[in-house]
């Protein structure tokens, strides 16, 4: 792979601010403002090429576990706790979970039944959800 030349973002930046400052919302378009656009697109494949470079992607969080993942016991309690709060103060409590953890409503209803799997939470009241 042959190295690239280190790009100049100062002249990049004074081409693009030129090329901003030939926009046709600051008039009509002049010949000059047509060839500042044109040379600062010219830098686009080498901006993008530039960044391409310079980013990393290793593999994904997900790809690199061995074996399902554990939630730990902390986060349970924080799930339960949040769930019993929601429900103390009559808010949908898997609603709450989700909106607090930032969290999709499926996501948050398979941690509170973790939850209750592991003793942080007791079983619900039936179809109304809370504790019994």
């Amino acid at each position: 792979m042959t190295a690239r030349p280190a790009l100049d973002l100062a002249a990049i930046s004074a081409r693009y601010q030129a090329a901003l400052d030939a926009k046709p919302s600051k008039g009509g378009y002049s010949e000059k403002g047509i060839a500042a656009l044109q040379d600062s697109v010219c830098d686009v494949p080498d901006l993008l090429a530039a960044l391409a470079a310079a980013t990393t992607v290793g593999p994904s969080h997900r790809e690199t576990q061995s074996g399902p993942r554990r939630m730990s016991d902390t986060h349970l309690h924080l799930v339960a706790t949040t769930y019993r709060q929601a429900w103390s103060q009559g808010e949908y409590p898997t609603r709450a979970v989700a909106q607090h953890f930032g969290v999709p409503h499926s996501t948050a209803a398979r941690w509170v039944m973790k939850a209750r799997e592991n003793g942080q939470l007791g079983p619900a009241d039936g179809r109304r959800g809370g504790e019994s």
